[in-house]
């Protein structure tokens, strides 16, 4: 059995003043799992206070059942042998128990009850949970739930979560690499999104998505925003169900206020109409597609002023005689059609997108100044299911799953309308 206590309703009992009192309790049968809902002062004196957490939690379909445990003032000693004896999977005599707890009432002879025991330090409250029976009594594991917590402090230091707190970080396309990049970079405590694709879901979509069947039809940003809010309620997303390059007016001012830009959409003019907004803008962008009919994934990290843009990084490859395989993101890839089936599956588009996320925190990691962040290179090749029938082309010539090639992208071009002119 696994108990939920919430702080506000811990704080309140430590704060009662009380030394016993019953709990009100929801008991999830299938998790084997109890969560405090209410308690009562002594016998008469019920409290049921109003946590929000307790309506959000999945338990709420449970019915309450009123003064269905206990609650006592306990000792230091009593916790401390409940969990050594835990540790050994035995517990503690019923003699032992009330000992350490003179008020308690023996329960039933036919089964057994819970309780809570509470030592009280000054502001400091320990609780344990217990199930006592008329002849012993064991301890078990008691999560005091911090409501208020923010999700991501249990980090602590050991992750720079301030040098992101305030970036802004917009996701051009929020399809099946997409929603993986925007789910990861909120794993990496982003928290302000700006998302831009125009599409809706559609059914062949879900294969892939990282979002539910339920949410077929809305638009993506939509979906991917509720998706994301409900996880993290303090990540802030606007939302531009709009086209990069028709609405490029739109996405000036948005690039400008920008820390980073992730496109992962799968057409040619929007990855580069990003590419040349971004650039313009002084901003980094990172861009993530897969290639070959999913063999490969590829993804390029352009710093506006450092490194070559995504047009110039094309032209290199198409002079030292290399196939641009870019062309091919607008043949109708993934739709299913009988000229180009969908070829790459939900895992590797997924470890796409991660991958970029990663790549994309990075750079703005080395930004501010956390410089074993750099990357090995700006441009990466990660083989997915590579083909045995074909004679890979540098830098594209990764033979097997999960291999990882980096290469550089080169100097921006003076002449280049994108990178030559980075402001």
């Amino acid at each position: 059995m696994h108990v939920l206590l919430p702080s506000s309703i811990a704080k309140s009992i430590r704060m009662s003043g009380a030394k016993w009192g019953t709990i009100d309790l929801r008991w999830d049968k299938t998790e084997d799992l109890v969560v405090v809902d209410g308690y009562s002062k002594g016998e008469r004196v019920r409290i049921r206070p109003a946590v929000d957490w307790l309506k959000e939690h999945y338990s709420n379909y449970v019915t309450t059942t009123a003064s269905s445990g206990w609650w006592y003032r306990g000792d230091a000693e009593l916790h401390e042998v409940g969990f050594q004896a835990g540790i050994r999977r035995s517990g503690v005599t019923i003699d032992y128990f009330r000992e350490h707890v003179p008020l308690m009432r023996l329960p039933d002879r036919n089964g057994a009850r819970l309780v809570i025991t509470v030592v009280i330090d000054g502001d400091h409250a320990q609780f344990a949970a217990w199930s006592v029976s008329a002849e012993g009594a064991t301890r078990f594991p008691l999560e005091q739930v911090r409501e208020d917590e923010d999700l991501f402090a249990p980090l602590g230091a050991d992750w720079p979560r301030t040098a992101l707190a305030d970036k802004l970080v917009t996701v051009i396309g929020l399809g099946s690499i997409g929603s993986a990049a925007a789910e990861a970079l909120s794993g990496y405590a982003v928290r302000d999104f700006a998302f831009v694709d125009p599409d809706r879901l559609a059914g062949h979509n879900f294969a892939r998505h990282r979002v539910s069947r339920r949410e077929l039809g809305r638009m993506k940003v939509n979906a991917v925003e509720q998706m994301l809010t409900t996880r993290d309620p303090e990540a802030r997303v606007e939302r531009y169900p709009l086209d990069v390059a028709d609405d490029a007016d739109v996405m000036r001012p948005l690039f400008a206020r920008s820390s980073a830009i992730l496109v992962c959409s799968d057409g040619v003019e929007s990855r580069r109409v990003a590419n040349h907004l971004a650039c313009r803008a002084g901003v980094p962008v990172t861009l993530a597609c897969v290639l070959e009919d999913g063999a490969i994934g590829e993804v390029i990290c352009v710093r506006p002023g450092v490194t070559a843009c995504l047009l110039c990084a094309r032209e290199r490859l198409r002079d030292s005689g290399v196939v641009d395989p870019e062309p091919m993101l607008d043949h109708g890839y993934g739709t299913g059609f009988r000229h180009l089936p969908m070829t790459a599956v939900g895992g590797d588009l997924d470890l796409v997108g991660k991958f970029a996320a990663r790549a994309l925190v990075s750079t703005l990691l080395v930004a501010a100044g956390y410089l074993r962040e750099r990357l090995p290179g700006e441009h990466a090749v990660l083989g997915l299911r590579p083909q045995l029938d074909r004679e890979p082309e540098a830098p594209f010539e990764v033979e097997r799953a999960l291999e990882i090639s980096w290469h550089p992208l080169g100097n921006p071009k003076g002449d280049c309308p994108s990178c030559g002119v980075a402001s």
